[in-house]
Order: structure tokens, then sequence, then C-alpha cells
């Protein structure tokens, strides 16, 4: 039912679709998903993933309203796809931190709000079409990647970027004490 709390923990899932969650409050805490694919339209949710492992998965998920609140912590991800994900919320923070991300692929993604991406690890995979009018990037480490079409309007501080193929990549707003080693900076815009 609507608006009532849902909450998973320690729970296995695999092989499966998981869509239309209706929850005003969504916890997920130590979960694994195997093969599965995430289809939801969130608005007005409080939803947190914590200390979970997704592997070969695939995320078309929708982030919107003021009194959204998205906390993605400590998560594992591997193989796995993230496409057309939409974010958009401004009165309540939201935090993407320290979760690794191996060998996945971020697609058509558009996110503006208050949202930070702090203490991630971004290993192998592609980024393609990311637009980022947020908070923050920091502390972030990103190696052997792929990435294309990328706007970022947002600080971005202290971050490690190791053998990147860049393309196309605009950093709008406050860029200091990033370290950028077997990739070309020129093919970075700063404006």
């Amino acid at each position: 039912m609507a608006n009532e709390e849902l909450r998973l923990e320690n729970q296995n899932f695999k092989n499966c679709k998981i869509s239309e969650i209706k929850n005003k409050f969504l916890t997920i805490y130590r979960c694994r998903f195997n093969n599965v694919e995430f289809e939801n339209s969130f608005h007005e949710v409080y939803a947190s993933f914590k200390e979970c492992e997704f592997e070969e998965c695939v995320f078309r998920d929708t982030f919107q309203g003021e009194d959204l609140e998205l906390i993605v912590q400590e998560n594992i991800f591997i193989n796995c796809a993230f496409e057309c994900i939409c974010y958009r919320s401004f009165q309540v923070q939201s935090n993407i931190v320290n979760c690794k991300f191996i060998n996945c692929n971020f697609i058509d993604i558009a996110i503006e709000g208050d949202l930070s991406f702090i203490g991630l690890e971004l290993k192998s995979g592609t980024i393609e079409n990311f637009s980022f009018h947020g908070n923050q990037v920091m502390q972030n480490s990103f190696s052997d990647l792929q990435i294309s079409n990328m706007d970022l309007e947002c600080a971005f501080i202290k971050n490690r970027l190791e053998r990147i193929d860049l393309k196309g990549v605009k950093i709008k707003e406050y860029c200091k004490d990033n370290i950028l080693i077997e990739c070309e900076p020129n093919t970075i815009e700063m404006m």
C-alpha cells in the first residue's frame, strides 16, 4: 500500500523485476540483488539503500519531488547498467556515498538538485550523456573508464581520474585539487 514503510533486510533477490514501488519510506539494508531489473518512479519519498550488493542489475528509475531524500551508502555494484535515470529535487540533501561501481555503464542520466557524490570508486565501464547539476562530486576515484558527453555543474573537488578516455566533458562551477593520471587534461572544458 502507498504511504507505508517497506523495509527489506538481509534478503536475496535473483532474476526478477522490481517495479512500481509506491511506499513513502523505503529502506533496503544488507540485501543482495543478482540480475534484477529496477524500474520505479519515486515521488516525495525517503529511499535508503545501505550495504547492499548488486550484480548484473539494470536500473531505470525516476526520482522527483520537493521532499525526496535518497541515501545510497556503502553499496557494491558489479556489471550493472544505469539507463535513463532522472533525479530532480531541491529541498532535501541526498547523498550517494562510499559505494563501489565495477564495470558499470551509465547512459542518459539527468540529475538536478541537492545531491552529492562523495567517496565513490568507479572502475571500468562507460559514462555517456551524463548531466549533473547538483552540489558536489568530491573525493571519488575514477579509473579505466570511457566518459563522453558529460556536463557537470557542481563543485568538483579532490577526485582522482586514472586512465580515463574523455570526450566532451564540461565542468562548470568550482574545480580544485583533482588528480589526472594518464588522462588527456585538454579534453576537459572548465568554465
